[in-house]
């Protein structure tokens, strides 16, 4: 009876302390809130992906585009992109995994929504979610390895209070889901295994995404959240059957994504939970606040994917973007990138080429080539980084298609080549010369590129 008076009486002083703590949120954020911020002109251009916080309940900030976001179908010609990636990495050996977290507000966590801000802002949860459950399908029946989390308890938070990245328990949820579909994959059983522990390494005070549009709008920060930081190690003397292979066998598992995944400066601990999961090691290759194609592209262009790629690629996507307007830049970049270089067996090839101050004439002559139907893919290689967004026009007659191409300066590989589908030729007839167009002076640099086949 002692022990059971002693609990309850520990129990309320927690209750009592999430109290105070919630009470005192509330106190700073009705501080640092400004009416501005339901304004959708307070919203600079490089803050529109922030438009607009409103307040939920129990002090929750919602981003009234993601809230109310409803449609998550993809076109035809995205799931084949998706299908193409996924059938290229197999044969390299490698297994793709899609994880597509649901959207905070929308498909989950609509329950901390206020009635008001869905009248206002016409939000329809039960639309997200029914929605967002239908596009994991429409994923899997076009036979895409896809997972989603679309059964999590109502009342529970996914995502912080204040920020749009899922937390430890939506970051736990997803790798769970994702493991059980992994577990499924016939490579998963030859894979060795290793015997992962996570446990709970103190408290961390979590300022959020959302301090940036706070102080350019109101100049005022919210109120820190108070998270609980997680930490997985092996488990300790118990030696797995991945200890038998070494290091230099590398983790079967190899993650790319979005600042969700990367380990800073969110702290939610998906690789950690992952590995728990699937008794598999994983290297996180996530990069933060560099979009949703970054990391994946830099690790298929790395020298480590060329030489031993990972048995199992997770790649995960945020639900809140548009698939089917950056799916198509994205892969018609990232499956060249797993066919690799096509030297002796090119199409065609220039270079090195010393460049123009705005345009270089790459190749000429393709013809005969008959170079159509997004069949052939361009490889490029320049001595230095550029550091401005190109295009490269692919002439047909005289009618053209572009390509543009960019990488964020977070990409850790700039020397590496760019790839890229040649679209559009049987609209446009087969391309008969390449050209390269940039925004900035290429005096001193040179290129090099390459029209290689793509099967």
């Amino acid at each position: 009876m002692k022990n059971i008076g002693y609990s309850l009486l520990v129990a309320a002083a927690m209750i009592g302390f999430t109290g105070t703590s919630f009470a005192n949120e509330k106190a700073a954020l009705d501080k640092a809130y400004c009416p501005a911020l339901t304004k959708e002109e307070s919203y600079a251009k490089w803050l529109v992906n922030y438009k607009m916080l409103v307040r939920g309940k129990e002090d929750w900030i919602f981003r009234t585009v993601v809230a109310g976001k409803t449609d998550f179908s993809l076109g035809e010609k995205s799931l084949a992109l998706f299908k193409t990636l996924q059938e290229k990495l197999k044969q390299k050996g490698t297994d793709l995994v899609l994880v597509l977290p649901p959207t905070a507000g929308g498909a989950v966590n609509s329950e901390f929504l206020t009635p008001e801000a869905i009248a206002q802002y016409k939000f329809d949860p039960a639309l997200a979610k029914k929605n967002y459950a239908a596009e994991i399908e429409q994923l899997k029946a076009a036979g895409i390895n896809a997972v989603g989390v679309t059964d999590f308890p109502e009342g529970k938070a996914f995502f912080y209070r204040r920020d749009h990245h899922w937390n430890p328990d939506g970051a736990k949820a997803s790798a769970v889901k994702a493991a059980e579909f992994i577990k499924t994959l016939p490579s998963y059983a030859a894979l060795p295994k290793t015997e992962f522990v996570t446990k709970e390494a103190g408290k961390e005070d979590y300022k959020g995404a959302y301090v940036k549009a706070f102080m350019t709008i109101c100049k005022k920060r919210p109120p820190v959240e108070k998270v609980t930081v997680f930490k997985t190690e092996q488990k300790a003397g118990k030696a797995g059957e991945a200890d038998l292979f070494g290091d230099s066998a590398g983790a079967p598992i190899v993650l790319v994504g979005t600042s969700n995944s990367a380990p800073d400066p969110n702290v939610a601990n998906f690789d950690g939970f992952l590995k728990e999961a699937t008794s598999l090691d994983v290297e996180n290759r996530a990069i933060a606040g560099a979009g949703v194609d970054t990391a994946l592209l830099s690790y298929l262009n790395s020298d480590d994917f060329k030489t031993n790629p990972a048995k199992i690629l997770v790649w995960e996507i945020p639900g809140y973007y548009d698939l089917d307007k950056v799916v198509g830049p994205a892969l018609a970049q990232a499956i060249p990138a797993v066919k690799g270089d096509c030297k002796g067996a090119a199409l065609g090839e220039a270079g090195p080429l010393e460049m123009g101050k705005e345009e270089t004439k790459l190749i000429e002559g393709l013809g005969p080539k008959n170079i159509a139907g997004e069949k052939q893919y361009i490889r490029l290689e320049f001595a230095k980084p550029l550091k401005k967004p190109f295009i490269v026009e692919y002439w047909s007659g005289n009618r053209r298609s572009i390509g543009k191409l960019e990488r964020v300066d977070r990409y850790p590989t700039q020397k590496d080549a760019f790839t890229q589908i040649i679209q559009d030729g049987n609209s446009r007839g087969p391309v008969e010369s390449v050209v390269l167009k940039t925004r900035e002076d290429g005096s001193g640099n040179t290129v090099s590129a390459r029209i290689c086949p793509l099967d």
